[in-house]
């Protein structure tokens, strides 16, 4: 089970950004953004520069979150070993 704060799964196309917001209403359906310079990300909101879809059955709870540009890099014991993605996978 997912913690009840928000999540992000970052992806890097080149130098653009993509990812995958997990809000705590709605924590295993993400809500993908493609591409867009974001610093701020409304749950349930569809930036019009983006062509993302929203699960329209779902309920979103319109809660703004900060996205800070600081991104935490750990450190790997030794090549071949590496930490899982998903602790709960």
């Amino acid at each position: 089970m997912r913690d009840p704060t928000a999540e992000i799964n970052l992806q890097w196309k080149g130098t653009d950004a993509c990812y995958d917001f997990y809000c705590p209403c709605n924590p295993h359906e993400p809500q993908h953004r493609d591409g867009i310079f974001q610093q701020w990300f409304t749950c349930g909101e569809r930036p019009a520069a983006d062509g993302s879809d929203l699960d329209e059955s779902l309920v979103y709870c319109g809660k703004t979150w900060w996205l800070p540009n600081k991104i935490i890099a750990v450190e790997v014991p030794s090549k071949g070993i590496w930490p899982k993605a998903d602790p709960d996978a």
